[in-house]
């Protein structure tokens, strides 16, 4: 299969299409954000860990300012 690494950095936004689980990225050689799009049983259990990780890396990012 192929792999692919993703900096939480770089994810722009995430959201759920129906039975889809989309989240879309920008690296910095990019013009334009690239969605990645997984058919799973489990979309909103992924959206939530998405949005508990984000909200980890806002409480720490603010605990350094």
């Amino acid at each position: 299969g192929h792999t692919a690494d993703f900096e939480w950095a770089i994810i722009q936004r995430y959201y759920i299409q129906g039975q889809y689980f989309i989240f879309e990225y920008k690296r910095s050689t990019m013009d334009t954000a690239k969605p990645v799009k997984l058919q799973t049983l489990f979309t909103q259990f992924m959206y939530d860990c998405f949005q508990c990780i984000y909200r980890e890396i806002q409480a720490i990012n603010n605990m350094n300012k």
